[in-house]
């Protein structure tokens, strides 16, 4: 994401208001939807199930090369190319 709001996410309202701008370019590794069992921030808080933690390697994967794309292209081409759908 080029810009914009903290989305209710306190470390990026901190930046935001540590910097004085919106205009921070971020990257936004999914967690999925929260079960209906947990609190919001209990739910982002806690541990990573085996399950989630095989996930990760691959997540962080992808975050690595749309960050290296992002300075070798520019953001407009590396969110069209982090975004597409993979079949």
């Amino acid at each position: 994401r080029r810009d914009g709001s903290s989305g209710g996410q306190n470390g990026m309202k901190n930046i935001i208001e540590l910097s004085g701008t919106q205009n921070i370019a971020r990257l936004r590794i999914g967690i999925g939807p929260r079960p209906a069992y947990f609190e919001g921030k209990d739910f982002v808080l806690s541990k990573f199930t085996p399950q989630e933690e095989d996930l990760l390697s691959s997540a962080l994967q992808k975050a690595k090369a749309a960050v290296l794309e992002m300075l070798a292209k520019g953001i407009d081409q590396a969110m069209t190319d982090a975004n597409k759908k993979e079949s």
